[in-house]
């Protein structure tokens, strides 16, 4: 028998103190976090859906990030059975953890694509004047980055 997310929220909330409930809802979030690890590993194994030129290390370290949340929802089960509230804490941290911005995230928000470099935005906004200046003179000529094409 499957159960749905919504019927494990409901345990959780109705045995919230029931080491039981508190140990089938870490069991689901950590089936759901090695969910996300296979994709990740699917992805960037033999660079099939990923930029070939990314950095080992990075994969490497999105990998230990997408694995912290399985980890400590492991400790939270084990802890259940000692305490139950401070498992409940423990779940209730780890979506903070991915909120705030990690190493990787730093370099994504750094290192994206099609993120405007200062030269980009330099020749973009000549483009766009010359482009304007082209219309008010009456032809239409197509620019990029400041140049005819």
């Amino acid at each position: 028998m499957q159960l749905s997310r919504n019927r494990i929220e409901a345990l959780l909330s109705e045995y919230s103190k029931a080491r039981i409930a508190i140990a089938i809802y870490g069991g689901n979030l950590i089936a759901i976090g090695l969910t996300l690890t296979l994709h990740w590993w699917y992805a960037t194994a033999e660079a099939r859906h990923v930029d070939p030129d990314i950095h080992p290390h990075l994969i490497r370290d999105a990998m230990k990030r997408t694995l912290m949340a399985p980890f400590i929802y492991l400790l939270a089960i084990a802890l259940s059975f000692v305490r139950a509230e401070l498992s409940l804490i423990l779940y209730a941290l780890v979506p903070i953890l991915y909120i705030l911005p990690g190493r990787i995230d730093i370099h994504w928000g750094a290192h994206r694509p099609g993120k405007p470099t200062d030269e980009t935005k330099s020749n973009n906004e000549e483009a766009h004047l010359t482009i304007e200046s082209d219309r008010v003179g009456g032809t239409q000529i197509s620019h990029t980055a400041g140049k005819e094409s």
